[in-house]
């Protein structure tokens, strides 16, 4: 990339997020007027959030996702926005002004921030890894991060993209993929991807301070809640990576700020129903919670307006999260290909999968339970997995017995249904029968319900005096600090924190005025320090490894069999194009080739310059069958192979014209 490039996107960034940023701001003003702090701003984010997206999947569906076009309809939809937030604002009901909330403690705070200064720095020192070679994560590499490609070589998100023999890949909401979209298309490159889940953090955080701050428990919900993300299992799989747990559970913990504002009004409930429609077009694992969370937040309002708030909250889902519903009912005839439905008339077909095993299945089997779970939580969750479990389902039902507090007790019911839909999910204990190996991988999924009930926790009339004690929350701080040393603490995390404490101390003892030349100064040095990032991290992103050979092409044409790990392949630019092979059904069915002419054929017809054959992974439909694919590549007299590291990995060159011959 050159410095000419990389300022191009800079203006285009600028263009595009400023005029959305303050039209959201200005929307906001309108529709809750009197709102202010971490409400306000969660409120704004959510805003900008939404219509980012939704300007997004119209130029998708369009077919056209190019840089310019996107940056003016960002930019077009913020001016929108500060013209709708310039009228006059809407006038919420009248309601007598409740009792002031208890402030919150300095200590307490002070505990707060170093929360925050300690998941800064665990979370940014993978963050920074990433920035140094590359994102590593599994899912990343199999379907986040090729998919968020993949939308922008085809300028359009209307099209099936197939990763794997296991179909549900294919058919999931990508929201979170779409913004990694647009980073790449504002920057030319994927050197923002790293960083987003920081910010996904951020309003997690923000949004727990915003649950617990109108009760005066502002420092003691964050700390709840940030039990979540220091645990091992999403503290190394979420930061500098495309996975998206993290952007599910900032969503839902936005949700309940909005509903349980204490100044909450129909379009606030309308904004928490935006909110869950996001993270429902995130990942399909929260589907079950946001409905849920949806309901409870209807049920929040007044009762001679619930019929507004319901209808509102309905029309929030489906914006926020429809469009991939939508997608998948017109290509395939199935919302939810990964079920078939049939119920009386109504059958709508599905792709064959290979069925998963739920975690319900091992409900009473307590040898598996002794033996695999309990060591596998451990893992997931740190030490402390106990209390992290036990503090959320104490939360969601203390929150349901909560004398008086309505909301609190919908909200606390749809804490208990995520936990049991996360129990019935397939695919939660996979592994071979009476050995669920992968349960350690798939606890994440299970964020939505977890950050329901921590939030909840410490919320519930029953649970507040033991709250406000001063020894409650140094005991979740404690907890805290063992979730997150149970993880990967080095050097760089403690030189993190100490970096973090200095800036926060410096700030407050040198409260400088926000001037335009000061603020001119910081956009500049902020403009040099991403160019040296950017530098950087081209150069040495997947610079090494199995797969660094492809680094340097540039529209080349790859097809993948075997390990479906294929991110790395797509080249500095990302110009490759990459594609798992395999043979496309009915209804969105894809699976094994069984032939080789057909195999040949296949090849043929998508133009590969080369083919690279990998070990397959433990699970998946294909894993079978990559000993002969390359008996029927090698036999080809056009194929030529010019890559066996350690034979594990084996790269052919497809020279044109390509026959039959052989098979």
């Amino acid at each position: 990339m050159t410095l000419g490039r990389y300022l191009i996107g800079v203006v285009l960034l600028a263009v595009a997020v400023a005029p959305l940023a303050v039209g959201a701001r200005a929307a906001r003003r309108r529709l809750l007027p009197g709102w202010s702090c971490g409400a306000a701003r969660i409120a704004a984010i959510v805003i900008a959030v939404a219509v980012a997206l939704l300007a997004t999947e119209a130029l998708g569906f369009a077919s056209l996702l190019y840089p310019l076009p996107l940056a003016l309809a960002w930019a077009a939809a913020g001016l929108a926005l500060r013209w709708y937030g310039r009228r006059a604002p809407l006038r919420p009901a009248a309601q007598p002004p409740g009792p002031s909330p208890p402030r919150e403690r300095p200590a307490a705070r002070l505990v707060a921030l170093a929360a925050v200064v300690l998941l800064a720095a665990q979370w940014g020192t993978l963050t920074i890894s990433a920035l140094h070679h590359g994102m590593l994560g599994s899912d990343t590499l199999r379907y986040h991060e090729p998919v968020a490609a993949r939308f922008v070589q085809d300028h359009s998100i209307d099209h099936l993209h197939f990763l794997a023999g296991d179909p549900v890949n294919t058919f999931l909401p990508f929201n979170s993929e779409l913004l990694h979209s647009a980073g790449i298309l504002f920057m030319g490159s994927d050197v923002l991807s790293p960083l987003f889940n920081i910010g996904w953090l951020g309003l997690a955080l923000g949004a727990a301070w915003t649950l617990g701050r109108s009760r005066g428990l502002g420092a003691l919900v964050l700390l709840a809640v940030a039990l979540l993300p220091a645990a091992p299992n999403l503290a190394a799989s979420g930061p500098g990576s495309g996975n998206n747990d993290i952007v599910g559970a900032a969503l839902v913990l936005a949700a309940m700020a909005l509903a349980l504002e204490p100044r909450r009004s129909i379009p606030a409930l309308g904004l928490a129903g935006v909110a869950a429609g996001l993270a429902v077009g995130t990942k399909p694992t929260f589907a079950v919670t946001t409905i849920a969370l949806g309901i409870a937040i209807a049920a929040c309002a007044p009762a001679r307006r619930r019929g507004r708030a319901w209808a509102l909250v309905a029309a929030g889902l489906l914006a926020g999260g429809g469009a991939w519903y939508l997608r998948n009912l017109i290509l395939v005839g199935n919302p939810v290909p990964w079920w078939h439905i049939h119920v009386g008339p109504l059958n709508l077909p599905a792709p064959p999968r290979p069925p998963g095993t739920t975690l319900a299945h091992y409900a009473t089997n307590f040898k598996v339970w002794s033996d695999v779970l309990v060591p596998e939580l451990d893992d997931a969750l740190g030490p402390l997995w106990w209390g992290i479990g036990g503090l959320a389902a104490l939360g969601a039902v203390l929150a349901i017995a909560a004398p008086g507090r309505r909301a609190l007790r919908w909200f606390g019911a749809a804490g208990v249904v995520a936990a049991v839909a996360y129990a019935l999910t397939p695919n939660t204990a996979d592994g071979p029968e009476g050995f669920p190996i992968f349960f350690e991988f798939t606890v994440r999924y299970a964020a939505g319900a977890l950050a329901i009930g921590l939030a909840l926790a410490p919320l519930s009339r029953p649970a507040e005096r033991v709250a406000r004690s001063g020894w409650t929350l140094a005991v979740v701080a404690v907890a805290l600090v063992v979730t997150v040393a149970a993880g990967n603490v080095d050097g760089r995390t403690v030189l993190l924190i100490a970096l973090g404490a200095a800036v926060v101390i410096g700030r407050r003892l040198f409260r400088a005025p926000r001037r335009p030349v000061a603020i001119a100064a910081a956009g500049v040095a902020a403009v040099a320090i991403g160019w040296a990032v950017t530098s950087n991290y081209l150069d040495n992103r997947y610079a090494s490894g199995p797969y660094a050979w492809a680094n340097g092409l540039h529209r080349q044409r790859i097809a993948v069999a075997g390990s479906t790990k294929q991110y790395q392949l797509y080249g500095r630019e990302l110009s490759n194009r990459v594609q798992y092979m395999g043979r496309r059904g009915a209804h969105g069915a894809f699976g094994p080739i069984p032939s080789c002419a057909e195999w040949r054929r296949e090849l043929a017809s998508g133009r590969y310059r080369y083919l690279v054959i990998t070990p397959p992974e433990l699970l998946g439909a294909f894993s079978s069958v990559t000993t002969r694919e390359a008996r029927w590549t090698a036999s080809d007299p056009h194929a030529v192979a010019v890559l066996h590291p350690a034979a594990r990995i084996v790269v052919f060159r497809l020279d044109r014209p390509r026959t039959e011959q052989g098979c």
